[in-house]
């Protein structure tokens, strides 16, 4: 099976699915890997981490106007909203 390729725009595509699902509560790493087969199954642990270290690092555009960033507390995820 063929690796996807961890381009920006692929990163920010999938910070932007993983905003709607913890803005749903599935806010931890293993509630968002229970929910990531059911956006695309070709997605794994790779490409989570991969977009949440991303998320976490860059500022990322939602709508708009409106920049979210990731933020870790602990082992929950939230975001913020500029």
């Amino acid at each position: 099976m063929n690796k996807i390729r961890l381009t920006a725009v692929f990163k920010e595509r999938l910070c932007c699915e993983l905003l709607e699902q913890i803005k749903n509560g599935n806010n931890t790493f293993y509630k968002l890997r229970k929910i990531l087969p059911e956006i695309d199954s070709r997605f794994g642990d790779r490409e989570l981490r991969s977009a949440l270290r991303f998320g976490c690092k860059e500022w990322l555009v939602y709508g708009m106007k409106n920049r979210y960033k990731f933020i870790l507390t602990g082992k929950t995820y939230s975001y913020k909203v500029v």
